[in-house]
């Protein structure tokens, strides 16, 4: 067999789609799979179904109170064994081509990784209907991985593709007591510890999953004109989510965070201690999206100390 993965998934009314979405990471080609699945609270038949795969050999699951996504995640990272050679997050409704999990190891192992790395691999998503077919759409698909700068503004990466070994894992788990109010979803969350404590991200452009879009799961396919993208920017809303979630980072981390990064992250914890330092963050080159219109909107927002 080859190497051996712990599949994480979160389940929560997934009735649907849910069965589909196992037999896909089932039928992963040259590795040996565990699938750990924790159901987080569901009304609907979903343990029916789930409680039929707990009779196989390598699923095991969860039944658990309802905590949400976050906590559920990060609780499923907390208790997941060490000794699988990687670990990767898994949705309950989208379909893993057979090549997924493969393919991801064999970028890792490419670019040099040993197990006991710090690195974290994603890479875009194809994104399908609820039937599985192809939607016009780019959705998050990038074509470069972002850096710490850019993660502090915005995740770029589906936590759907991520797959990751041992240390991140053990950096994940050593603050369990994080407050969840306090970070953004747990996949960001992940790529922010990840970058912060000098990880490496193996990005792939090519995607091995179709990303099933469908009632509120609608990520790609809605187009905002200029006015609704300016409307619903921190412009008009008086939020301090990226600046939470980097004293968050700072305050759980501070210690392991590499020096560089450390830097640029009291950039944005120190930005509301004086107008000049707001000005520094505003016209920081590195705490910065790609998009011209994105940077505007960033660069009002700080002025604002909306942030």
């Amino acid at each position: 067999m080859g190497r051996k993965v712990c599949v994480l998934m979160s389940s929560y009314n997934g009735e649907k789609y849910i069965k589909e979405q196992i037999d896909s990471i089932l039928a992963q080609e040259e590795v040996e799979i565990y699938l750990i699945i924790r159901d987080d609270g569901s009304r609907d038949a979903t343990l029916d179904i789930l409680e039929n795969y707990e009779k196989l050999d390598n699923v095991s699951l969860i039944k658990g109170e309802n905590l949400g996504v976050k906590k559920s995640f990060l609780s499923l990272i907390a208790i997941a064994p060490d000794y699988f050679d990687y670990y990767a997050l898994s949705d309950q409704d989208d379909y893993w081509l057979t090549d997924k999990i493969i393919s991801a190891i064999n970028h890792i192992e490419g670019a040099g990784e040993n197990l006991d790395d710090n690195f974290l691999y994603y890479s875009n998503t194809c994104l399908v209907d609820e039937n599985l077919f192809p939607l016009n759409e780019k959705g998050y698909n990038v074509d470069r991985p972002y850096n710490f700068g850019e993660i502090l503004i915005r995740n770029c990466a589906s936590g759907c593709t991520y797959v990751f070994g041992r240390k991140l894992k053990s950096l994940i788990q050593t603050r369990r007591d994080v407050n969840i109010e306090k970070i953004p979803m747990h996949d960001h969350w992940i790529n922010m510890i990840c970058l912060a404590t000098g990880g490496k991200i193996i990005f792939e452009k090519k995607s091995h999953i179709l990303y099933r879009q469908h009632g509120e799961n609608l990520v790609g396919s809605q187009k905002n004109s200029f006015f609704k993208k300016v409307i619903k920017s921190s412009l008009f809303k008086k939020t301090d989510n990226r600046y939470i979630h980097a004293n968050s980072l700072f305050e759980n981390y501070e210690s392991l965070i590499t020096d560089c990064n450390k830097e640029t992250l009291c950039k944005v914890t120190n930005y509301k201690n004086n107008y000049y330092k707001t000005i520094i963050l505003a016209l920081d080159r590195y705490v910065k999206p790609r998009a011209f219109l994105s940077r505007c909107m960033i660069f009002l927002s700080v002025l604002r100390r909306s942030f």
